[in-house]
């Protein structure tokens, strides 16, 4: 009991503690979730307040382990736990949790003599605050200690006590490089790609959102993106951490999907062997953030690769082709079939002798994908629509036009969407707003319950202007349905000439018209050039001759380049 009074803290008194101050601390609980993300701290509730308990003692715990598991049987164990340790009353309820890391400890080396675990010990204790804060501390251990079982055995374990998400997450983190570890990366893949997008997203993204500098694989991934090399890291492992940036991709929050991106460029320039590996690994997986971003940093790879590897990238480009173009429908992804695109045509210029194994009208638009058909007309900005998160969507998608609403147009509906559709000719705007507003409800299947009361803590006029690093979840279908929109419009619509008097019919050649790229992979502004030497060029004196005047054809565009 005076161990459990040593070693806790309510949440009011260490927010006002006076090292915040002292050391210059201001944003503290970002600093306090990390530290429990480190098990250094736990927090848990205890007479309706939240308690955080000081964890990180391990030596002091191993030694005290190591004697209680030298000098006692299995049965004098678990009488030693319940009546010892955890002090159980007559109602068979835990009355004093401050001894759960001592358990904890316990529990591991058990597992290492006997090659099985001892939570069972336990299971049939009443449900209070001090079973599950024993429960969470026992499963935090595999951040750190093997697990012997199978991953199917410990997701069923996972079920049974019903542990947080954020405790399992940060254990197939913590674990994701780990060779023959069954909660190593490959692990989480096989256990990611169980769920559904949205089911995924409200267990996954919403964690993975909320990661940081203060996270070591965080601070890590920006260690990797100022170019630092992993020269001495074995291929198996950066497989592992490949697996797991990709799982990253799923977040919708901006600033992180984005520099996670370029990381996994810095590796892949060096490692381009395994472009090809993860494209397949992923090209099933049902959250197009990721294949589609996957699309673009193996792209931003193939630009900034230090070898030619013509052996690799001809594999790659082929795969590609026979992957993403030469099916019946083309991948409904306006940007991920640029990057594709592009990854092919850079083969191409690299190997023009190569380039009869591709024949341009089958990785060129326009392409063939399912046409839009007709939405159905709803007011969205009726009462079972317009509340929580779905309330957020329909405010943010509302088009300027004169589709069946009580409100006022959408920063993303009018200048975003409706922007991108004011390219094309002859398209039904109104029916394009039902049927956006359809696939985010019906075919993602976004959720209020799931996503109500985080999207709303996201979401909000001052929002535009703040640079908010996190968007909502439901702001990432809209994107998602944004792109698959305009690269099934782009299949059947011609875009509008530059003067408003043309008559003329354009093609549709890439997302440069409409400009709707949101990601340059050749670009890495915090790439460090300390260790090398920056290149000197030449300049040469321009002429009128070099620049093409101001409307020229696609052919003269071409000749020119």
């Amino acid at each position: 009991e005076n161990k459990q009074k040593k070693n806790i803290i309510s949440k009011e008194d260490l927010l006002a503690l006076n090292c915040w101050q002292l050391y210059g601390v201001t944003n503290k609980i970002p600093y306090i979730k990390s530290l429990e993300r480190s098990g250094i701290i736990t927090s848990f509730i205890l007479d309706e307040k939240e308690i955080y308990y000081i964890s990180y003692n391990l030596l002091e715990d191993y030694i005290s382990a190591s004697w209680i598991i030298q000098n006692k049987s299995d049965e004098e164990l678990k009488e030693y736990a319940l009546h010892n340790l955890f002090e159980i009353n007559h109602e068979a309820q835990i009355k004093n949790g401050g001894n759960a890391s001592l358990f904890s400890m316990i529990a591991a080396l058990y597992s290492i003599k006997n090659n099985k675990e001892c939570i069972s010990f336990i299971d049939d204790l009443a449900e209070n605050e001090h079973k599950r804060f024993v429960i969470e501390e026992y499963f935090r251990t595999f951040c750190w200690r093997e697990y012997n079982d199978s991953l199917e055995s410990f997701i069923a374990s996972l079920d049974k006590y019903k542990v947080s998400p954020n405790i399992v997450w940060q254990i197939f983190v913590e674990n994701s490089t780990k060779v023959n570890n069954e909660l190593n990366a490959i692990g989480l893949n096989r256990l990611l790609n169980k769920y559904s997008l949205t089911r995924r997203d409200y267990l996954w993204t919403i964690f993975v959102n909320d990661l940081n500098e203060l996270d070591i694989i965080i601070k890590y991934a920006y260690y990797i993106e100022k170019g630092n090399t992993l020269e001495s890291v074995s291929e198996e492992k950066i497989k592992l951490l490949l697996i797991l940036f990709s799982w990253f991709l799923t977040s919708s929050n901006r600033v992180l999907r984005d520099r996670i991106s370029k990381a996994m460029i810095e590796i892949l320039k060096h490692r381009f062997a395994l472009c090809k590996y993860l494209l397949n690994l992923f090209k099933a997986v049902n959250d197009p953030y990721i294949i589609q971003r996957l699309f673009g940093i193996v792209f931003g790879a193939v630009m900034k690769r230090g070898l030619k590897d013509e052996g690799n990238f001809e594999g790659l480009a082929v795969y590609i082709y026979k992957e993403v173009f030469c099916k019946a429908e083309v991948y409904p992804d306006i940007l991920l079939r640029d990057y594709a695109r592009l990854i092919i045509e850079r083969f191409i210029y690299e190997f023009p002798h190569k380039e009869s194994n591709f024949e341009n009208k089958i990785f060129k638009p326009p392409y063939t994908s399912q046409p839009i058909p007709r939405g159905t007309v709803i007011d969205y900005y009726k009462s079972e629509y317009y509340s929580g998160g779905r309330g957020c969507i329909c405010s943010s998608m509302m088009f300027n036009s004169k589709v069946k609403s009580g409100g006022m147009y959408g920063d993303f509906g009018r200048y975003v969407f409706q922007a991108a559709l004011s390219y094309f000719k002859n398209v039904d705007e109104d029916n394009i707003y039902y049927y956006a507003m359809d696939y985010i409800f019906n075919t993602l299947e976004y959720s209020d319950d799931l996503f109500g009361e985080y999207d709303k803590c996201r979401s909000g006029y001052w929002d535009r202007f703040s640079m908010r690093r996190t968007e909502r979840i439901g702001k990432k279908y809209q994107w998602i349905t944004f792109y698959n929109v305009l690269a099934r419009l782009s299949d059947t619509h011609k875009l509008l000439g530059p003067y408003s008097d043309d008559k003329k019919d354009i093609q549709y050649n890439g997302p440069w018209n409409p400009y709707v790229r949101d990601f340059d992979p050749t670009l890495n502004i915090r790439y460090s050039m300390n260790h090398i030497s920056t290149p000197v060029f030449e300049e040469e004196p321009l002429e009128n001759s070099s620049f093409l005047i101001n409307d020229v054809s696609k052919d003269e565009i071409d000749c020119w380049l």
